[in-house]
């Protein structure tokens, strides 16, 4: 039985004010295509190569574009100007609303 392969393309890359934290969106194809997603995550920037992830701050099943905006060093939004499905968004997203001391919100269309 094979086992599932996953690759992540780096959309783009927000740093924070600060630099001290950057938003990454990346896409997701896992099983050969059969399976695509994005997400975004808050990481510290390492020198080279992928950064030290934070936490997830959203996971959407399918390809979806979306777009992260830091206020300040302390505030994230998280944005889309496409419909997303609210059962695309996968119930371990962090729409809480905190990554550590970072507040993050969500300006995305949804249907309900």
């Amino acid at each position: 039985m094979e086992h599932a392969h996953c690759d992540d393309t780096l959309v783009k890359r927000v740093d924070s004010p600060d630099g001290t934290l950057t938003a990454a969106i990346y896409d997701r194809t896992c099983s050969r295509g059969s399976s695509f997603y994005t997400y975004a995550e808050i990481e510290r920037p390492v020198r080279w190569g992928r950064g030290e992830t934070v936490c997830y701050v959203i996971t959407l099943m399918r390809s979806h574009k979306i777009d992260a905006v830091w206020k300040d060093a302390k505030h994230l939004t998280i944005t889309s100007a496409e419909l997303i499905e609210s059962s695309e968004i996968e119930p371990q997203s962090n729409l809480n609303g905190f990554c550590t001391d970072i507040q993050v919100s969500y300006d995305l269309r949804t249907n309900p």
